[in-house]
């Protein structure tokens, strides 16, 4: 077999296979990415969690819930559990949000990941959502999205206080 031969033969079982091996699109999630504000700003750690309006669609197909976390510029990429793919079904969903930080029993924010000294009692801490209490209530949730497709937009800005 000549060199060009080998090489194209070399060439085409290549591709073929990395074909086959790429992530599979189980869910048929679509890419779905988005920019929450507080107050006009961008927050770095907030838990946007989309939730279906309607779970089992009339096809008899399930949606699932996904979540992302909010980076420093307040943009954030949505994944499915058990999705191989970044991404949503497509279709509506209700959004919450939430950010909490740890603090101890007199208010005051501490590092949940800090070293203690073993020979004291452990410290008490205690979750604290730095949001409204009504972010976290998909049923009551205002903000509603429609997902179709990758450009589908999810920008909301949401306030502190309510």
């Amino acid at each position: 077999m000549n060199k060009a031969l080998f090489a194209f033969v070399a060439l085409c079982s290549l591709a073929l296979t990395a074909v086959g091996c790429g992530p599979r699109n189980t869910f048929g999630v679509v890419d779905v990415t988005g920019k929450i504000t507080v107050d006009g700003a961008p927050v770095e750690g907030i838990v946007v969690t989309l939730s279906p309006v309607n779970p089992v669609k009339a096809d008899g197909t399930s949606q699932r819930a996904a979540s992302g976390l909010t980076q420093a510029d307040g943009t954030f990429r949505v994944v499915t559990p058990g999705a191989k793919m970044a991404g949503v079904m497509p279709g509506e969903y209700a959004l919450t949000f939430s950010k909490e930080i740890w603090v101890d029993a007199d208010g005051n924010e501490v590092d949940p990941n800090a070293e203690y000294d073993p020979s004291q009692p452990a410290p008490k801490m205690f979750p604290k959502d730095l949001l409204p209490a009504e972010y976290k209530d998909a049923s009551k949730s205002e903000f509603k999205v429609n997902i179709v497709d990758a450009k589908t937009p999810i920008e909301f800005d949401i306030k502190s206080e309510l």
